[in-house]
């Protein structure tokens, strides 16, 4: 008896100190049989992907993917012919759900779940993907005489 509390015990600690993340998407127009591929980091070094580690199979214009981490990670979605490319900031536990539609050769990327507000903002802001900020750093540094000034 006392083993069975004992391996139960084991278990549940297991459990509470490895969790999963589920990510659902829906990805409008794409094909059955479609893959979505996934990049995790190799090690606590977010930068350090595998490439093409993970994918998930499309099937009526959606796909589920569930992945083990045992703390905060970063998770890329690779580009392919019917999504963009998305970095998400996940946490152990995170439910994150992915709308993405294209119109007019852009895409459009809604978030659901976890983190939903700040996934938003890191792939929809301007400031966050490129759209304003480097143009704006661009011209900014070499109006400046030295790096304190800039």
């Amino acid at each position: 008896m006392k083993k069975i509390f004992l391996i139960a015990g084991l278990f549940l600690i297991m459990k509470s100190y490895s969790q999963n993340i589920e990510l659902e998407g829906n990805i409008e127009g794409s094909k059955d049989s479609a893959k979505v591929w996934f990049n995790k980091s190799i090690d606590a070094d977010f930068s350090n992907y595998f490439f093409n580690c993970e994918s998930a199979m499309i099937k009526n214009n959606a796909f589920k993917k569930t992945f083990v981490l045992n703390g905060s990670g970063v998770i890329m979605m690779n580009g392919g012919n019917y999504n963009p490319k998305i970095k998400l900031i996940v946490n152990k536990g995170d439910k994150i759900k992915i709308d993405i539609k294209k119109d007019q050769n852009v895409y459009i990327i809604k978030f659901e779940g976890n983190n939903a507000l700040g996934l938003q903002e890191m792939y929809n802001s301007p400031y966050l993907t490129r759209k304003k900020l480097t143009p704006f750093i661009g011209d900014l540094i070499p109006k400046t005489k030295n790096s304190e000034e800039a």
